[in-house]
């Protein structure tokens, strides 16, 4: 019976070794693309009618400001720079929008690294994982949110069909490596290697990202 001892001990010896190589890889995966994109977040202070209807219209008002601000950023560098400068007017128009709507909770704008589960926006999907944002929260944030990204300026560009635009597209690509830029434009890619490679980074952020919620629960 040595041989089977050997031969479990060899079979969990490589689901070890294939289990850490796969979490590398997804840590390697998500931290390229993270550091290379911002995400602009909005999050509504509950789920109702016309607190949703708020979120949007702050939305609106917000991206209307950024516009000609955070489009034309060459860099990460520079769009991260544009945004903390402007954070406390990104702020005063979200409380605006509240007041004009009679809504008297506050508002909070903020950057930072946000943790994000999947998401998808138009043709790109994005794995979970830790994000730079600009981040706003309406009142308490118990709501559904809405995101785009703001560099490479995706949120700025028109887009048709649900699909980002080709000029959009092509800074994706110059922004991400070949590997991460087919990895979140695999929705639009009917390549099986591409999506198990995605289906890998998903299961290893998820997994990471509940784990992590369950220690914030018991810890927090």
């Amino acid at each position: 019976m040595n041989w089977v001892k050997k031969a479990l001990i060899g079979l969990f010896v490589l689901i070890g070794v294939m289990g850490t190589a796969v979490t590398i890889y997804s840590e390697s995966t998500v931290n390229g693309i993270s550091e290379n994109i911002v995400r602009l977040h909005i999050v509504a202070e509950s789920d109702s009618d016309i607190d949703q209807e708020i979120k949007l219209k702050v939305r609106d008002e917000v991206m209307e400001y950024l516009t000609g601000k955070l489009d034309l950023s060459e860099s990460i560098e520079e769009t991260v720079k544009k945004i903390n400068e402007e954070l406390p007017n990104v702020e005063k128009i979200a409380r605006d929008v509240l007041e004009e709507n009679g809504h008297e909770g506050v508002a909070s704008a903020q950057y930072g690294k946000f943790s994000f589960p999947t998401k998808q926006y138009e043709n790109i999907e994005l794995p979970a994982g830790n994000y730079n944002a600009l981040r706003i929260t309406l009142g308490s944030g118990k709501g559904k949110n809405w995101w785009c990204v703001v560099f490479p300026p995706l949120c700025f560009a028109d887009s048709a069909n649900g699909k980002i635009s080709e000029e959009a597209d092509e800074k994706l690509k110059e922004t991400l490596s070949d590997d991460q830029y087919s990895i979140i434009t695999s929705t639009d890619d009917d390549s099986l290697p591409v999506r198990f490679k995605f289906k890998l980074v998903e299961m290893v952020q998820e997994t990471k990202n509940i784990i992590g919620n369950i220690i914030s629960g018991i810890f927090g």
